[in-house]
């Protein structure tokens, strides 16, 4: 497994910077995106989607 740089740049003009907890990339090649939630501000559907 590889780690790499948690942030995430806009794919559009119209899309904002994004900052991950974990990110990583299997031996096959398959992408983890873990983020971590410490607090429930009962907001994490809206934020999901």
């Amino acid at each position: 497994m590889q780690i790499h740089n948690p942030a995430l740049g806009p794919r559009y003009v119209e899309d904002k910077k994004s900052i991950i907890d974990i990110h990583a990339r299997t031996v096959d090649g398959t992408r983890i995106n873990i983020e971590i939630q410490l607090d429930n501000r009962y907001d994490m559907e809206k934020r999901t989607l």
